[in-house]
């Protein structure tokens, strides 16, 4: 429980711009969802790594880091977190300039979020694909 609250205050750290400190946040966190083995823990920590990645300018990684998430979350019948970080990729591709990809990476999104039953999302989303 203490490492879901440390990925939690890594997610607010990075809000706020707060790069290095949301790392070493999300580090700890990390480290003990890999010790105890628990891979969904461990896929949203690696969403979270990506924000960070990103943040740090490391694009390249953060999107092989979102895609490998989106995978796992799919192998894991996690549709809450392949849709967030599908979202989270959408995003990125976009900030990169790359709108098609971007756009149909939000429409992945749209659709899980949608089945999901997940409005307020979809609303992000389809203001992210205007």
């Amino acid at each position: 429980m203490n490492a879901m609250a440390q990925r939690g205050r890594a997610e607010i750290k990075l809000l706020m711009g707060e790069v290095i400190q949301a790392r070493r946040e999300l580090e700890h966190a990390l480290a003990t969802h890999c010790e105890i083995k628990d891979g969904v823990e461990v896929a949203e920590d690696q969403r979270v790594l990506a924000g960070v990645l990103s943040a740090e300018g490391d694009l390249d990684e953060a999107e092989q880091t979102l895609r490998q998430v989106i995978e796992r979350a799919e192998s894991l019948g996690r549709p809450q977190l392949a849709a967030d970080a599908a979202r989270d990729l959408a995003r990125l591709l976009k900030g990169c300039g790359r709108e098609t990809e971007a756009r149909d990476v939000a429409r992945s999104a749209r659709s899980l979020f949608s089945q999901l039953g997940a409005e307020a999302e979809i609303k992000r989303l389809d203001q992210l694909l205007s």
